[in-house]
């Protein structure tokens, strides 16, 4: 996805303008992955190496979330029209992608301190819902989550709530989420 963008800095706080992608239309409804709001940028870009910008999201549990198309997605915004809804939800980061913005975080302790700065908490030892799902019986998918204390990923069995993280790469002008 292209946006106007630049190269930003570390630690940059920036506002994303809200980008969105279709994921499904059932009935009234249509379903849509989104970015949007304040992101900071946590790694910058470089010659062989995408930029990367990270929202906090807070925390949310299972109830809060449905599995469409495979994937976790969560009402994070709505807009009614007359006779259509769309329901919009950030995107579930991969745990490849979350391990790797935890690893970043956890050997600087000043971008942690930026994050809380800009009212983005966030503890580096607690659980991180993942887009990853897991198979169970025959078409069912279950919820998992990263333990960011271990680095194992979990199946979720309790209505315990975990923290979401939003994940945007940046290179050569270019979004990608």
């Amino acid at each position: 996805m292209t946006a106007n963008t630049s190269n930003w800095s570390l630690g940059e706080i920036t506002v994303i303008p809200k980008l969105e992608r279709f994921l499904k239309k059932s009935g009234r409804n249509t379903y849509n992955q989104y970015v949007n709001s304040r992101y900071m940028c946590i790694r910058e870009e470089s010659n062989n190496k995408c930029g990367i910008l990270v929202k906090v999201l807070g925390k949310t549990t299972p109830r809060h979330i449905k599995i469409l198309k495979g994937e976790p997605f969560s009402k994070d915004e709505i807009e009614e029209q007359f006779y259509t809804t769309t329901l919009f939800s950030y995107p579930y980061p991969t745990q490849r992608k979350l391990d790797e913005v935890l690893n970043i975080l956890r050997t600087s302790p000043k971008l942690v301190n930026l994050l809380e700065e800009a009212s983005m908490h966030i503890n580096l030892d607690s659980t991180f819902w993942v887009r990853d799902t897991k198979r169970t019986f025959l078409f069912q998918k279950k919820l998992q989550y990263l333990d960011g204390y271990t680095g194992e990923l979990c199946l979720s069995s309790t209505n315990q709530p975990r923290y979401r993280v939003s994940i945007i790469y940046f290179f050569k002008g270019e979004l990608i989420w």
